[in-house]
């Protein structure tokens, strides 16, 4: 408190890295995490900088679903931008490097090899499709290039698994190329979006279902109110299977496909409902904030579901042999066991506890 007993923001200072894209306009590019919420930006060109202050920068533009800002310097300095790579024509085993300023120690470069492609870090984004590498990454390289062998930046290091030892994350630097262009015009990136949540189809909900083995898809659990899907006439359960003529495997599919349409297109959805197809227009609309949909800005509530899916409030998980041996079970115990429990929810009331089995 201050002398009139009134809290005291706390000021802190955050560290992390970019990397300049254009020598003339003096732009760079970082992690959107890096800057968010910033009073100030500060850009420290080499480590001997006599300028211990750094350079003023501003946000050009910022997109949180995709974790990339742009930002802009001016300096007299002369700049060099680095080259963009084609990050599509990457192979698992490929030797990369990643520079950055971990932990504060300024131009580092480490090494290593591109472990997997087209991973599904979802807390972080479900539009970048990350790759994954063992290049050793920390706190502090984030929004720093990954680059391969031909001094190329073939990705944006973005995080890493805290919990493992060589597994990081860097968004594909074609897809930052896909999105570049209207944060450079626009400052922000507008996606497609009709109000849905999904569900992956698995063994169980298909033959509830009553589906054909093979078949592909995302079924709908969820539809907001006044949303493109709810005006056109999707329903829960509806299976989607195709949207503008493209196939639809799974939910990330369909959340990339989706999004990649501009606002106010007409497109036509294909869905399997009770056993028949059926090809429904659809306008699309435009994404929100991912801080909208959450309802976590500015006292928003949640977006409304016209049909929420029924959340018993636990995750359960099947019961294997290596459960049954955890939990000292018979082997004649059919059932599933009870993960976790959502603090406040109908399992808690109901006095359910994590480690029960539900027989």
């Amino acid at each position: 408190p201050g002398g009139n007993g009134a809290p005291q923001r706390k000021r802190a200072n955050s560290l992390g890295t970019g990397f300049i894209i254009d020598e003339k306009e003096g732009l760079i590019l970082t992690n959107y995490h890096v800057i968010a919420e910033a009073d100030e930006i500060k850009v420290i060109l080499t480590e001997d900088d006599k300028d211990e202050d750094g350079i003023d920068a501003k946000v050009v533009g910022g997109d949180s679903e995709a974790d990339v800002a742009l930002l802009k310097i001016k300096t007299n300095r002369k700049l060099q931008a680095a080259p963009f790579g084609d990050s599509d024509s990457l192979q698992v085993g490929e030797w990369v490097m990643a520079i950055g300023n971990p932990f504060g120690h300024g131009h580092t470069v480490t090494k290593g090899i591109i472990s997997a492609k087209e991973r599904v870090v979802a807390p972080i984004s479900q539009f970048s499709n990350y790759l994954q590498t063992d290049t050793p990454i920390n706190p502090g390289n984030s929004g720093g290039p990954l680059i391969n062998t031909q001094g190329q930046v073939i990705g944006i290091n973005t995080a890493i698994n805290a919990a493992a030892q060589g597994i990081g994350f860097a968004i594909p630097i074609n897809y930052v190329k896909k999105i570049l262009p209207e944060l450079r015009s626009k400052g922000a990136v507008t996606r497609g979006f009709i109000g849905v949540n999904i569900t992956e189809i698995n063994p169980q909900l298909s033959r509830q279902m009553k589906l054909p083995k093979s078949q592909k898809g995302v079924i709908v659990s969820e539809i907001y109110d006044g949303e493109p899907a709810a005006k056109a006439g999707i329903q829960v359960y509806d299976v989607i299977t195709e949207v503008n003529g493209r196939k639809i495997a799974d939910g990330r599919q369909l959340i990339n496909t989706v999004s990649s349409i501009s606002p106010g297109t007409k497109v036509v959805v294909k869905v399997l409902r009770e056993g028949k197809e059926k090809e429904i227009s659809v306008v699309v609309g435009k994404r929100p904030s991912r801080e909208a949909m959450l309802g976590q800005r500015g006292g928003q509530a949640p977006r409304k579901a016209v049909r929420p899916a029924v959340d018993p409030g636990m995750v359960v998980e099947e019961l294997d042999n290596e459960l049954r041996r955890e939990l000292d079970l018979p082997k004649n115990i059919q059932g599933v066991v009870i993960a976790r429990v959502t603090p406040g929810g109908p399992a808690e009331e109901a006095g359910l506890d994590p480690g029960d089995v539900i027989v």
